[in-house]
């Protein structure tokens, strides 16, 4: 009995650890989130394809891939927030850079703004000045239909918070409750060892 408190203490350090590195390997991927939208063409233009969100930090990354665009016409992109309708007004700048027919899309990047806070992505075509405003000839809108942002494919959280209260937020370095239980577990065996041992040296 006399290794038995070394060994107690030593496999809840290890078990305690393990769970612990393994929640904050979950906290970092949740935080990387995607949403797709897809454009409807604004009269008869014709054009379609997609938006897709992606949050990097703080910021949001726009990637356009779309068809049915004019040869020989230039167009710009733009980010709406909720009190977007139909594309107009909430912008949150900036406008993309211009783009052409050739390239099917553009990417951007629109700085400090929540995947959440972003409700709607335009085509403009501004073949006439080179620049904004242009006029709206397609727009994705998030709708009733439009899923809430999720864990982006390979990020999901290994571990599914309770449902009995809300799941703790990314980044924020909380426990969850199996922590505590762990760390509490840990405990007792460290302190059952040490009874033990203690009445082991008693009884010898």
């Amino acid at each position: 009995m006399r290794y038995g408190l070394p060994v107690l203490a030593l496999v809840a350090a290890l078990i305690v650890s393990a769970f612990l590195i393994g929640g904050g390997g979950d906290t970092v991927n949740a935080q990387t989130t995607e949403e797709v939208l897809t454009f409807e063409a604004v009269g008869d233009t014709g054009i379609s394809g997609t938006a897709t969100l992606t949050a990097v930090g703080d910021d949001i990354q726009v990637v356009l891939a779309v068809s049915g665009l004019v040869d020989g016409n230039t167009y710009l992109s733009g980010l709406y927030d909720s009190t977007s309708v139909v594309c107009t007004g909430g912008l949150r700048p900036p406008f993309s850079a211009t783009f052409v027919a050739a390239d099917g899309g553009v990417t951007y990047t629109v700085p400090a703004t929540a995947l959440t806070d972003a409700y709607a992505v335009s085509v403009r075509d501004v073949t006439a000045t080179g620049s904004a405003p242009g006029t709206v000839v397609a727009c994705a809108e998030r709708s009733a239909a439009t899923p809430a942002p999720t864990a982006a494919p390979g990020d999901t959280p290994a571990v599914v918070p309770p449902t009995g209260g809300s799941p703790t937020a990314p980044g924020d370095g909380a426990l969850s409750w199996w922590h505590y239980l762990l760390i509490a577990g840990g405990a007792l065996a460290v302190l059952g060892g040490g009874t033990l041992a203690t009445r082991a040296r008693r009884i010898n």
